[in-house]
């Protein structure tokens, strides 16, 4: 059988890790709104950084380039 403090442990990882999860969807979603914004249609070279305040609490930063990607007609360039 599995220790009780083991199952606790592996819950409470589950836990900060779908809090994290869904703390770096919400970051990814605010970079894509700022790029279109500033007339961006794409975003390249993502990163993501975690950070943790006292309290137990996250923070994620989502940073990434805001480009233009236009479509090249054969014959262009």
């Amino acid at each position: 059988t599995v220790n009780p403090l083991v199952k606790y442990e592996i819950a409470i990882q589950n836990v900060i890790q779908s809090i994290k999860q869904e703390a770096r969807e919400l970051a990814l979603k605010n970079l894509v709104k700022k790029s279109a914004q500033n007339s961006g249609n794409a975003i390249i070279g993502i990163d993501f950084d975690y950070i943790t305040f006292s309290n137990n609490m996250i923070g994620v930063v989502a940073n990434g380039t805001s480009v233009v990607v236009e479509k090249i007609e054969q014959g262009e360039g």
